[in-house]
């Protein structure tokens, strides 16, 4: 059985992900009621908060950190070898599409019409990250995340391809190849 991922391990793990999140930002990672959640963090004393002007930013202590890296740690020495095979194989096929995305990014800072190219990038990589999403529970909200951003961008709403402001798809890429990453590195 897999080291148990509640919404607090959740949490810890997004920031250990992300560096500053905002509630607002943490529910997209599939944390329920995350006002709570970081609350009871921060009676804990594994997460700090800072008030900027985008509102409450909230990142891990060292306390936090020790623990979300004690959960990865866990589930990774709990994870099957078959399955530690296959995440470094998806995490190579991922990596092939990066260059994809990079240029997608160029085109639209560029001016120019990114729906098209976004959308083809995402259908050649919607497996690779369903399946990533399978073998992790820390990994379940990046398909519907992308996705989201995609049909954002769909929509025309730009901001979308690449904003550090938004759950943009170029944000969501970043923070899942650095996701995968850090468990190769483990």
């Amino acid at each position: 059985m897999a080291a148990e991922l509640t919404d607090s391990d959740l949490a810890l793990h997004a920031m250990l992900v992300s560096g500053w999140l905002t509630a607002e930002r943490l529910a997209g990672w599939g944390v329920p009621e995350p006002g709570q959640v970081l609350a009871g963090l921060s009676s804990e004393g594994l997460v700090r908060v800072a008030r900027t002007s985008r509102g409450e930013m909230f990142t891990l202590t060292g306390d936090g950190q020790r623990r979300a890296q004690t959960w990865s740690d866990a589930w990774l020495a709990e994870l099957p070898a078959a399955d530690k095979d296959t995440l470094l194989s998806l995490l190579d096929r991922f990596e092939d599409l990066d260059p994809q995305l990079k240029r997608v990014v160029s085109q639209c800072q560029q001016g120019g019409e990114a729906a098209t190219a976004l959308a083809r990038l995402h259908d050649a990589a919607r497996g690779t990250v369903t399946s990533i999403a399978a073998i992790g529970p820390h990994w379940l909200s990046y398909p519907g995340r992308l996705d989201h951003a995609v049909s954002q961008v769909a929509q025309g709403c730009a901001e979308y391809v690449a904003s550090p402001l938004v759950d943009s798809y170029h944000t969501v890429w970043h923070l899942l190849h650095r996701d995968l990453r850090m468990t190769k590195a483990g």
